[in-house]
């Protein structure tokens, strides 16, 4: 498989600089290669739109192309909502600005043919909640929390609507609405636009708000005080006219530092308040919580307020919360008739509690005279009652009557010309049917009944309309209320203001006795006759009506939800049948909490099931899929908490019943998107964790998805965190955090589709190993994995084999601690990190050793630990270059009771431990082995022969103490990671010591450091190193003249691109290779790549010849030198083999010349040079002892020394000669197998295909190996009991030529007796 790195272009107005590179991995040669570290999704990088994390932005506008998700904006706030007409998205939220630069003010259109944005005129002043493309009538209506578009004179408080054909505001017929829209929709089937929020009066005035529309005077009679007053503070300062509104200049009001206080308002009428407007200080001090007690009766006031950050309706009565950012509603839930109210402070921030203005609203219309004129910058029109007074006036106090009137004493000479009148203007808020009363005090109580008189009532209330005049005889011994007037009244407009004129009658009745006469002024009220239903936070729009006069087009359900509802989400689909969702009590036995139904047909509010049952918690998204309804809010059980429903519920409304999603999910639904095909549905919200069943949590950070047709959380294919507001097929909009082709927590093979596992849990994978089962020829993946710290601050770190066709985790071990390397050798795998001893591995700290073959059974070992016996630190395992001992590198002092520091071997048979050599300390931070020059290199923070801060040591065969490399001067911090490179090069990386936030990359050779930082920046962290054959042909190689590029993992920060997870280097550039991100959203990074150990062969390793030696090999034998020799050592090695017995009695040798030829000794056929570099380099003994022996049979002991395991560690995966001619299709042969372009796997698969009886190198034939054989000669093979082998040539009846896994699913080629083998 071949992993492919394609860079195009996209476009965004302009066009993009973007790279141009093609890469291709040659996973062939490389073996299976994976990637572990912390991340939940990678993706193969194509452009320079992609990206690792967005959790920097709000909001952002996403493309995906291929697969390939694409930043096409950002927005400098929240994306609410969004609406789709023909090639164009309208987006609306909490927004300024798109690309920090479009100014657009919360609203605006996005044209999908040229991915540009393009502002609605100036936008509006406030956020947006909600969107509704009209097809039919080409607009969009907006609603949110406004009070107009910008820079017009248009009434459209919180709902606009913008014509699409004009490109322009169009005018709203209601004139807004004076709360917030949070959803709008359309009923198709009766073409009706709908509007939900939470509101109770139109901005034309055809419906009000009662609760807000009379405020009760602050100056005048009102007397304000305040206890525990802060020094120099005055409680007036934050009423009318100190302060006529919230938002005007004016001192706050302080308590004293550090104690509670309280302010007062005294009434000279009893007042039952129905809304207290609050502000804060808005500076460093201020009130936290407070209540209200109604002064007279002494109750708390219950209150209700929308929180302004959550936008959620609270309910408070001893401790209510008063924000410090803008002024608050407080409504009173139960009504109280009160002489005065006391706003009491109970906590505060900074040194002391205080209030920045307070307003007190009624809703009943009644007006009391008094002396003390009203200020009509208090009391503007559109507010509160007037009243002027004209004459000599005089308060009198009436007992039995228990409050203040108005007495006028007037001489029975002047009555015919006095001017003596008291002018009452009500604030009628709007038009309608009112009953008007008017209250005259008994004469009992004033004593007065022997002096009072008639009075006039002159009433100017509707424009054009009559003047009516009514007398009324004040002369009553008891209190008295009559109706004044019922009709019609207008409301207070700019031109016209409804009044009523007290004054004596003219040719009134003459008092019995004296020359005056008296009349009085009490209260006259306005009652408004509500025939039609009120309007609660629903009204329905017919715009085909609009241009009827005589029809109405805008009204409110037939019936309404409670009075104070909350509407969030209204679903028409059904047309005949309303869904409504938000948060509202049932009422009357007619509505259920929080969701409700609305039959149209009817005109009637239906509860969802037989039982009235609703939900606990708000609704905030409702959708209607066939027959299904689904629910999202802010609620965890049905309203008589019968059923369990963690955020999200489905109803079927066929059989009326409520049913889970799963086990929910872990936080606030506030969106769901049904796809198009209605398989699947998208919860959104500021939730972290879905819920298969109640046990069974998954990850899922701001979106989860349901099937709809299986009915169970599904994962998606791709990574997408955060909260989605838009899913239109791959256009993706939101508070999104990261998103990656492919969602995967473990990538074992750079086949990043065919290889991805994921966990339930969010899991760190801190090392892998791929272990290919020589009997079996497996491959299996091996990983070390945790889920973060436990409780008591210890992690748990699980090492498992990952099944590459189960797709399935067979947990190992647990480790209480890290793991930090994994390593295989034969059937042992090798596990080192820092962890603790447990039951079963008692002595075993930091190390642990177990059987592969033997089901993973631990084998006992040494705990590896620190001078002060703790457990030390194994960060680094690599095979000795010698092939029977396996060295450890980290932080440690002690393996058992030998002393052994910071790098130790143990042979792999005995399980002894030695030190490599004498004279290091320190921290081992990688091991690197080159078998050809008999070396061990370690790296690290390190101690060399007593000399402190040395990066890089060095130790050979034939030494038995460590050397310091000269480099300290040459690199700025210390090395983490390391490769061998070719001609004695090795490239180094790491930190900076003086500054972490710098690192370092380069060559070293002969003492001397080559920086290959290149285009990276500063805040780069490579975390490894490896070279890795490449395919393709555009790309410059590193090393030159091989077929090699240097990757490198970690977090990369590429210059003109950002960050990345990995990076090729081509000799000139980085290249951006994958990005990875973590669930969360967070830049995500890759610690490691999985691969096989590094080592060929398990037990006999090959020498690679480096290029030069086959090179050096083609120039020999193209001037025969190599014939001769060659074929001099094989008759010789055959005359040998002929002499041999093998188990069984063999045929006599015939020679052959295929077999010879086979290797490459005779003729100039197609192999040539390559062919006899493979056989010298890949033959699996490469000894060079000439010993005789027997020709066949059991291996007999010689009496020459053994030649040494060579082995080279170049890179991990090898550096390979780009000189190879591939042809398709590839006979197996020698050179094939020595160049890296067959696999042991391919092998095997190539020798199950041959169904024939021919044996040769297109048609290979599988065997397996019945007796061990030691190889003794060169070109022989040595075989184990039970190894598979793939036979090539069988042309000689004794000698067969073949191929067994050398490790790394290399093959090892060599010949063998053909009776120790079996088919």
């Amino acid at each position: 498989m071949r992993l492919i790195l394609t860079y195009c272009l996209i476009l965004l107005r302009t066009v993009v600089a973007v790279f141009n590179v093609t890469t291709v991995i040659d996973d062939t040669s490389a073996g299976q290669l994976g990637f572990a570290g912390n991340y939940a999704g990678l993706s193969n990088i194509k452009n320079n739109l992609q990206f690792q994390s967005l959790s920097d932005h709000p909001s952002v506008l996403l493309k995906r192309i291929e697969g390939i998700y694409q930043k096409i904006s950002s927005f400098e706030g929240t994306i609410t909502s969004s609406c789709k007409f023909q090639n164009s998205i309208y987006f609306g939220g909490q927004f300024e600005t798109v690309n920090q630069t479009i100014i657009v003010h919360h609203i605006v259109k996005f044209d999908l043919t040229t991915n540009s944005f393009e502002s609605l005129s100036n936008g509006l002043n406030g956020p947006v909640y909600t969107l509704y493309c009209d097809d039919s009538d080409q607009l969009v209506y907006i609603g949110g929390n406004f009070s107009s578009p910008i820079d017009t004179n248009s009434s459209m408080s919180n709902v606009a609507a913008w014509s699409i054909s004009n490109r322009t505001w169009s005018p709203i017929p209601w004139k807004g609405f004076n709360g917030p829209v949070y959803t709008i929709t359309k009923n198709i089937k009766y073409n009706t636009i709908l509007f939900g929020g939470r509101f109770d009066a139109t901005g034309d005035g055809q419906f009000f708000n009662s609760n807000i529309s009379q405020l009760v005077p602050m100056n005048g009679p009102t007397t304000i005080s305040s206890g525990n007053d802060g020094y120099l503070s005055d409680p007036n300062t934050i009423v009318c006219p100190a302060k006529p509104s919230p938002e005007s200049i004016g001192q706050p009001w302080y308590l004293q530092d550090g104690v509670p206080g309280y302010w007062d308002a005294n009434f000279a009428n009893p007042v039952q308040p129905t809304v207290f407007r609050l502000s804060n200080t808005q500076t460093d001090k201020g009130t936290i919580s407070f209540n209200i007690l109604a002064l007279g009766w002494n109750n708390y006031f219950n209150l209700s307020y929308v929180d302004p950050v959550t936008q959620q309706t609270i309910v408070c009565s001893k401790q209510c919360i008063l924000s410090n950012e803008t002024y608050q509603d407080f409504t009173v839930m139960d009504s109280i008739f009160a002489t005065g109210i006391r706003i009491n402070i109970n906590s505060w921030f900074g040194s002391a509690g205080g209030l920045g203005f307070v307003q007190i609203y009624r809703s009943d219309i009644s007006i009391n005279p008094h002396l003390h004129s009203i200020d009509s910058e208090c009391n503007p029109a559109a507010s509160s009652t007037q009243t002027t007074i004209i004459g000599d006036w005089k308060e009198v106090y009436v007992y039995g009557y228990y409050q203040d009137i108005l007495v006028s004493e007037i001489p029975v000479s002047e009555l015919s010309t006095t001017d003596t009148s008291i002018v009452y203007e009500p604030n009628i808020p709007t038009q309608g049917q009112y009953d008007v009363y008017a209250t005259t005090p008994g004469c009992v109580g004033s004593s007065n009944c022997f002096t009072r008189t008639q009075v006039e009532y002159k009433l100017e209330l509707s424009p054009g309309f009559s003047v009516t005049t009514i007398v009324s005889d004040q002369n009553t011994f008891d209190d008295r209320r009559f109706l004044l007037y019922s009709g019609f009244i207008s409301p207070v407009s700019t031109n016209f203001r409804p009044s009523i004129t007290l004054r004596p009658a003219p040719n009134p009745n003459l008092p019995i006795t004296g020359q005056n006469v008296q009349i009085m002024a009490d209260t006259i009220e306005f009652v408004r006759n509500v025939t039609a239903a009120p309007l609660v936070s629903i009204l329905e729009y017919n715009p085909a009506n609009a241009t009827n006069t005589t029809a109405i087009y805008w009204k409110p359900l037939n019936q309404q939800l409670p009075i104070g509802s909350t509407v969030y989400s209204i679903d028409a689909s059904k047309g005949d049948i309303l869904y409504i969702g938000g948060e509202f009590n049932g009422a009357n036995n007619s509505a259920s909490n929080n969701i409700i139904a609305y039959d149209h047909q009817l005109g009637r509010l239906l509860p969802l099931t037989n039982d009235s049952v609703g939900l606990n918690g708000i609704v905030s998204t409702l959708r209607l899929s066939n027959s299904t309804l689904y629910v999202g809010g802010e609620f965890n059980t049905t309203s008589n908490f019968a059923l369990e429903l963690n955020y999200i519920a489905q109803f079927d409304t066929l059989k009326r019943t409520w049913s889970p999603l799963g086990n929910g999910v872990d936080g606030p639904v506030t969106r769901l998107l049904i796809s198009p095909d209605s398989t699947t549905i998208t919860a959104s919200g500021p939730f972290k964790t879905r819920y298969l069943s109640k046990d069974l949590p998954q990850n899922s950070v701001g979106n989860a998805q349901w099937s709809i047709t299986n009915q169970k959380w599904i994962e998606r294919s791709s990574l997408l965190v955060g909260q989605i507001t838009t899913d239109d097929q791959d256009l993706f909009a939101g508070s999104i955090l990261g998103a990656q082709t492919y969602r995967a927590d473990l990538v074992v093979s750079s086949d990043l589709e065919a290889s991805r596992f994921r966990f339930n849990q969010s899991t760190i994978v801190t090392a892998g190993v791929t272990w290919v089962n020589n009997k079996t020829s497996q491959v299996t993946t091996i990983i070390a994995g945790h889920h973060g710290e436990q409780p008591n601050n210890i992690t748990l770190t699980g090492v498992a084999i990952y099944n590459n066709v189960t797709n399935e985790l067979v947990t190992i071990d647990v480790f209480r601690g890290l793991v930090y390397s994994l390593a295989t050798f034969e059937d042992r795998l090798y596990v080192g990190g820092k962890f603790l001893p447990n039951k079963e591995r008692s002595q075993s700290a930091s190390l642990a050793i177990y059987d592969l073959a033997q089901n993973n059974t631990i084998i006992p070992v040494h705990s590896v630990t620190d001078e002060n016996n703790l457990p030390g630190l194994v960060q680094v395992i690599k095979i000795h270059p010698y092939g029977r001992k396996v060295l450890i590198g980290g932080k440690f002092t002690n393996v058992g009771l030998l002393d052994c520091n910071g790098v130790c071997a143990i042979d792999v048979v005995s399980r002894q431990w030695n030190p490599v050599a004498n004279g290091l300390t320190g921290t081992v931070n990688d091991i690197v082995t080159s078998g050809r020059k008999k070396e061990i290199t370690v790296i690290g923070d390190l101690n060399v022969q007593n000399q402190p801060n040395t990066f890089i040591a060095t130790v050979s065969d034939s030494q038995d103490s460590w050397s310091a490399a000269s480099v300290k001067d040459s690199l700025s911090g210390v090395p983490i990671s390391a490769v061998n490179s070719i001609d004695d090069e090795m490239i180094v990386t790491g930190r900076s010591s003086s500054n972490p936030a710098e690192f370092f990359v380069g060559t070293l050779k002969d003492k001397k450091y080559n920086s290959l930082i290149s285009n990276l920046e500063q805040g780069t962290n490579i975390n490894q190193l490896v070279f890795v054959p490449i395919l393709s042909d555009s790309e410059e190689r590193y090393p030159a003249g091989t077929s090699n590029m240097l990757l490198a993992v970690g977090t990369l920060i590429i210059q003109k691109f950002g960050n990345a997870s990995a990076a090729l280097y081509d000799g000139t550039a980085w290249h951006p290779y994958l990005l990875t991100t973590q669930i969360n959203g967070q830049q995500g990074t890759i610690q490691k790549l999985i691969h096989v150990t590094d080592f060929d062969g398990l037990k006999e390793g090959p020498r690679h010849l480096s290029v030069a030696a086959v090179i050096l090999i083609s120039i020999a034998i193209s001037i025969g030198i190599l014939f001769a020799m060659s074929a001099i050592v094989l008759l010789f090695l055959f005359k040998q083999h002929k002499k041999s017995d093998g188990p069984n009695p063999m045929p006599v040798w015939k020679p052959s010349n295929r077999l010879i030829d086979a290797f490459g000794l005779f003729g100039t056929g197609s192999l040539g040079a390559t062919a006899i570099a493979a056989t010298a380099a890949g033959s699996g003994m490469a000894e060079g002892s000439t010993t005789s022996r027997a020709a066949a049979g059991p291996s007999a002991a010689t009496t020459a020394p053994r030649a040494a395991f060579h082995h080279d560690d170049g890179g991990d995966l090898g550096i390979y000669s780009p000189t190879t001619t591939i042809i398709n299709p590839i006979p197996i042969t020698a050179a094939a197998a020595a160049a890296g372009i067959l696999s042991f796997e391919s092998m095997v698969a190539s020798a199950k295909a041959n169904t024939t009886t021919l044996i040769n190198e297109t048609h290979p034939k599988l065997f397996q190996a019945k007796y061990a054989f030691q190889a003794q000669e060169f070109g022989e093979l040595s075989l184990e009991e039970g190894d598979i082998l793939v036979v090539t040539d069988t042309t000689d009846n004794i000698w067969w030529l073949g191929y067994k896994d050398g490790g790394m699913n290399r093959p090892l080629s060599g010949v063998f007796p053909s009776n120790y083998v079996k088919a």
